[in-house]
């Protein structure tokens, strides 16, 4: 892995204070740019299974369901009732729009054709809790596409294992 930039507060800063742009427009581009790679290779009614965490990158998953939802069978799984725990306000809102649409969301991970991690971005700043561990490791046995929001699940900072991974095909990073 070539790091590009020390932090991505920092640049997601930058965004905000130089560029005007605010967090729901970051989330709507990063959730674009993911849309857009899924459309190119896989076609209309492929099932997705969107496994979204309580913060910011889940957030970012949510987004994607939601634009996703009308042209693929997508179900947001958010494991061990995350969506009560959310860690942000805008993450909040994001779970509420999909719900409004009725996007299908479930608690377990199951098979899909795409399998997209969008559970922990870039901050990840500690080693995964032994239930996340779970979940990753059923995550990485699914026969489906793998695609990484940002950087798979349980890599650190340095690319490490911290101590399991999500294990992608491809991982969509945002930024620069």
């Amino acid at each position: 892995m070539q790091k590009l930039f020390q932090s991505c507060k920092e640049m997601d800063k930058r965004c905000y204070d130089e560029y005007g742009l605010s967090e729901e427009i970051l989330m709507e581009h990063a959730a674009e740019g993911m849309a857009d790679i899924i459309k190119s290779k896989f076609s209309k009614g492929s099932s997705i299974l969107i496994v979204a965490g309580q913060g910011n990158n889940g957030a970012d998953g949510v987004v994607l369901a939601r634009l996703l939802h009308k042209e693929y069978r997508v179900k947001l799984c958010m494991p061990f009732g995350l969506f009560e725990k959310f860690s942000s306000d805008i993450a909040k809102l994001q779970y509420n729009r999909a719900v409004k649409l009725k996007i299908d969301i479930i608690d377990e991970v199951q098979e899909a054709d795409i399998v997209v991690d969008a559970l922990f971005g870039a901050g990840l700043n500690r080693e995964l809790d032994s239930e996340t561990q779970k979940i990753v490791n059923q995550m990485n046995t699914l026969d489906g596409y793998k695609i990484a929001c940002d950087i798979p699940t349980g890599l650190n900072r340095y690319g490490i294992a911290y101590p399991v991974a999500f294990v992608a095909d491809t991982t969509v990073t945002m930024g620069s």
